[in-house]
C-alpha cells in the first residue's frame, strides 16, 4: 500500500513537472511568436515608409531605410528587388547588379531576376555577361511579353557584338510572338543599317511606323536613310512632320537644312508658295463633292446650344451648302446675302479686316465688316467647310473637308478670323462620341462614353469664351469633327441617354477620359495638382486571386510596379478585342543626343523621376547634365517626341563610354491616365458591365441624373 502511494506521488510529480515544462515551453514559445510578429510588423512598417520615399522620389531615404530592413533581417528576397529597382531609378546600375546577385544567391526560382541582370549588364555595356543572364532567363520564363523583352534585347546585344544573324533571328522571334512589334521593327531596322541594307532598313522603319505612328524615333531613322539613299524629296517631307509637332528637334533640323543645301528647288520661295496655294485652291473649288443625308434630333428635350470653335487664324475659307442659304449679321440677324446652294463659294480677310465673299470665278459678291451667320434655308441640311486642319501638334494632323449640322459663324478678329459651328448639344455628340470611341464598340461602352462627353461638355461649357466660343473640336475639349463622323449605333447611344448626365452635388462633373490608363487610372491631385472627389484612382488590372475582379493593391512596391509596368498584366485595359497591344504596353528608344539638342545643359548623365502617383504615373523628370539640371514637370510626353504616356520606367543604355548614348522608356498606356478608361470600357461592356457600372467605377460619388 505504501508503495503504491509512493508510485503515485511520483507519477503524480512526474505529471506536475511536464505540465510546468510544457507551461514554460508554450509560454516561451508564444513569447518568441509575439517577438517575432513585433519584429515583423516593424520591417513591414519600415518597408511601407521606404515604398513611399521611393514613390515621392526620395531615393536615399528610401534606400536607408529598404537597408536597415536587410540588416536586420537579411531573409527578405522582396526587399532585396525593391532596393535594386531604387538603385536603378537613380542610374547606379552597379548596386542594382549586386542586389540581383544577392537574391540569386538566396534562390535560384527568381528566373525573372536574371533578365533583370541581363538588362542591367546591357545598360553598363557588359554584353557578355548580359547575354549569360538573358540566355538563363529564356530558359525558364514562360511569360510570353517577358519572353518578347528577353528576345528584344537579345537582338540587342547580337548587334552590339556585331552577330547580325543571330541578331535578326531574335527579333524573328519577337514577331512570332507579337507580329505588330513596333520595336522589333525597330531594331531590325538599325540591323539592317548596320549590314549596310538600307532599302531594308527603310522597309523595317515603315513597318514600325504602321504598328505604332508614333513612334517619332523610327520617323526620324526612316528619314535618314532617305537622306542616304538621295531621295530627299522624302527625307524633306518627313524632317517637315517630325518639326511639325515639335520644333525642339534640331536634328531634324539640321538635316533639313542640309537638304535645302543639296536641293534648294525642293523649296519654294514666297512667290512660288502663293502660286502654288493659288492652285490649291482652284483645285478645291472644282472638287466634286457629296454632302451628307442627315437625320433630326429626335427629342423633344430643350436642347442646349453649343458654340464649337473650329479653326482660328483663318485668312482664307471655300465653302458649300446643300441647299440655298443666307448670311446674316450676327447681332441684328439681318441677311446680308442670299446664296445658291452646291456651289462653291470664298471668304477672304483683306489687311483692313474686311470679310470679302467671292464666288467660284473669284468675283466679289460682298464685303462685311462684323460677324456673320452662314444659315441653310432649310432644316437638317449640311455645310461643307473644305481643308478644315485637325490633330495639330500630334502625328495624325492633317486637314480634309468636313461637313457640319447647325449654322457656321465667322469672327472677325483683326486680319483674320475665325470659324464656329453652333449646334446643339445633342447633335454635337453625335459627332463627339464616334470620333472619341470606336462606333463599333459594345453600345454600353458607347453609352458610357456619350454620358461621360455630355457632361464634360456641361462642366466645360464657356472654356474658350474669351475667343468667342464654348469649347475647341480638338483632343484639348473633344474631338469633333462634324457629321461625316457620325455612325447610326453612336446616334443609337446618345438617342438612349437624352439628358443623361453625371454629377456631383447637383452639378456636372468634369468627367474626363483618356484612351488607356494602362492598367490603373490616376487621381487628377497626382497628375494636375487640383484635388477632385470623384476623380480617383481606379484599377482595370485583373485580381490574381479568384473571387476578386479588380487588382487593388496599389501603390505596388518598386519591384512589382517596374515589372507591372514593363510586362503585360491581365487587365480590362488590355484586352485586344479592342484596342491594339502598344496602347496599353509600349517602348521607346530615345538618343541621348537628341534630348541634349533639346536643353543647354551639356551631355546628359542620367533621367530620373522625381514623383510618381499611386498607379506609377510620373509627375515630373529630372534630366542630369554635364552643364547642369532640368526638370521637367509639363509636357514631357511631347517634350520626349510623343510618348503615348507619363507612366513608364526609363533606362540608360551606355556603350563602353561615360555617358548613356541611348534612354529606353517602358510604358503603359496612352493619355493622361484620369478618369475613365475607354478601352477598358469596352472591355468591361464586352464582360456584360452595364454602362453606369462603367461609369461609376471611374468616377467616385457621383450621380447619374436623367435631365440637363
Amino acid at each position: 500500500m505504501i508503495k503504491d502511494k509512493g508510485k503515485l506521488n511520483l507519477i503524480i510529480i512526474g505529471v506536475a513537472f511536464c505540465l510546468i515544462a510544457f507551461a514554460v515551453t508554450f509560454v516561451f514559445k508564444a513569447e518568441n511568436q509575439d517577438i517575432n510578429a513585433a519584429q515583423q510588423y516593424n520591417l513591414d512598417k519600415l518597408e511601407q515608409k521606404a515604398k513611399a520615399f521611393y514613390y515621392q522620389g526620395s531615393y536615399q531615404k528610401s534606400m536607408k531605410l529598404y537597408q536597415e530592413v536587410i540588416d536586420k533581417s537579411n531573409t527578405r528576397v522582396d526587399t532585396h528587388k525593391d532596393l535594386a529597382v531604387v538603385y536603378e531609378a537613380i542610374g547606379d546600375y552597379k548596386a542594382a547588379v549586386n542586389e540581383y546577385k544577392t537574391v540569386l544567391s538566396m534562390t535560384s526560382e527568381e528566373h525573372l531576376v536574371y533578365y533583370d541582370l541581363g538588362e542591367l549588364y546591357y545598360n553598363l555595356g557588359d554584353y557578355n555577361k548580359a547575354l549569360e543572364n538573358i540566355k538563363k532567363a529564356v530558359k525558364h520564363i514562360e511569360d510570353k511579353s517577358i519572353l518578347k523583352l528577353a528576345y528584344l534585347k537579345l537582338a540587342k546585344i547580337y548587334k552590339q557584338q556585331a552577330d547580325y544573324h543571330s541578331a535578326l533571328s531574335a527579333v524573328k522571334q519577337v514577331l512570332e510572338f507579337d507580329p505588330n512589334s513596333a520595336m522589333a521593327y525597330y531594331y531590325s531596322g538599325q540591323i539592317n543599317d548596320k549590314l549596310d541594307q538600307t532599302k531594308k532598313a527603310v522597309a523595317d522603319y515603315k513597318q514600325a511606323l504602321e504598328k505604332d505612328g508614333s513612334f517619332v524615333e523610327a520617323q526620324l531613322y526612316l528619314a535618314n536613310d532617305y537622306f542616304k539613299l538621295g531621295r530627299y524629296k522624302e527625307a524633306k517631307k518627313l524632317y517637315k512632320k517630325i518639326l511639325e509637332r515639335s520644333d525642339k528637334f534640331k536634328l531634324a533640323q539640321m538635316k533639313l537644312d542640309k537638304i535645302k543645301d543639296i536641293k534648294p528647288d525642293l523649296f519654294k520661295t514666297p512667290e512660288q508658295e502663293q502660286i502654288s496655294e493659288e492652285e490649291k485652291r482652284k483645285k478645291l473649288l472644282n472638287k466634286e463633292v457629296t454632302f451628307a443625308q442627315i437625320d433630326p434630333v429626335e427629342t423633344e428635350e430643350d436642347l442646349p446650344e453649343l458654340r464649337i470653335g473650329l479653326a482660328e487664324d483663318r485668312e482664307y475659307l471655300a465653302f458649300r451648302v446643300d441647299a440655298d442659304f443666307v448670311i446674316k449679321d450676327k447681332a441684328s440677324k439681318k441677311v446680308l446675302f442670299k446664296g445658291e446652294a452646291d456651289k462653291p463659294w470664298q471668304f477672304k480677310i483683306t489687311d483692313a479686316g474686311e470679310l470679302s465673299l467671292f464666288d467660284k470665278s473669284g468675283k466679289l459678291r460682298k464685303k462685311l465688316t462684323k460677324p456673320v451667320i452662314i444659315e441653310a434655308k432649310q432644316d437638317n441640311v449640311p455645310i461643307l467647310l473644305h481643308n478644315i486642319n485637325y490633330g495639330q501638334g500630334y502625328y495624325w494632323a492633317g486637314k480634309e473637308d468636313r461637313q457640319y449640322r447647325g449654322e457656321i459663324e465667322l469672327k472677325i478678329t483683326g486680319d483674320t478670323f475665325t470659324i464656329i459651328n453652333l449646334v446643339n448639344l445633342e447633335a454635337y455628340l453625335y459627332s463627339v462620341v464616334p470620333s472619341e470611341m470606336s462606333a463599333s464598340w459594345p453600345i454600353a461602352a458607347l453609352k458610357a462614353q456619350t454620358v461621360a462627353a455630355r457632361s464634360y461638355t456641361l462642366f466645360h461649357l464657356g472654356r474658350h469664351g474669351y475667343e468667342g466660343y464654348d469649347l475647341c473640336s480638338t483632343v484639348h475639349c473633344a474631338a469633333y469633327s462634324g457629321i461625316t463622323k457620325e455612325h447610326h449605333r453612336a446616334i443609337q447611344a446618345v438617342n438612349e441617354t437624352v439628358g443623361e448626365v453625371l454629377t456631383y452635388k447637383g452639378r456636372p462633373i468634369n468627367a474626363v477620359y483618356s484612351a488607356n490608363s494602362g492598367g490603373r487610372t490616376e487621381s487628377s491631385a497626382a497628375v494636375w495638382g487640383g484635388a477632385v472627389p470623384y476623380l480617383q484612382g481606379a484599377s482595370t488590372t485583373l485580381a490574381v486571386t479568384e473571387g476578386k475582379d479588380f487588382r487593388e493593391n496599389f501603390p505596388l512596391d518598386p519591384y512589382q510596379l517596374q515589372n507591372w509596368i514593363s510586362t503585360v498584366p491581365k487587365s480590362y485595359s488590355g484586352h485586344l478585342e479592342y484596342g491594339r497591344a502598344n496602347r496599353y504596353r509600349w517602348q521607346r528608344v530615345i538618343r541621348a543626343d537628341e534630348i541634349a539638342a533639346k536643353l543647354d545643359i551639356g551631355k546628359i548623365k542620367k533621367i530620373v523621376p522625381t514623383a510618381r502617383a499611386k498607379g506609377g504615373t510620373i509627375k515630373a523628370l529630372k534630366l542630369i547634365g554635364t552643364k547642369g539640371e532640368k526638370v521637367i514637370d509639363r509636357g514631357l510626353r511631347s517634350f520626349f517626341g510623343g510618348l503615348r504616356s507619363n507612366r513608364f520606367v526609363v533606362r540608360s543604355e551606355y556603350d563602353h563610354g561615360e555617358f548613356p548614348v541611348n534612354f529606353i522608356f517602358y510604358g503603359g498606356g496612352w493619355g493622361h491616365n484620369v478618369g475613365m478608361d475607354q478601352i477598358a470600357a469596352a472591355n468591361m461592356a464586352h464582360s456584360d458591365y452595364s454602362y453606369d457600372e462603367i461609369l461609376f467605377h471611374f468616377y467616385t460619388g457621383v450621380e447619374l441624373t436623367d435631365k440637363y
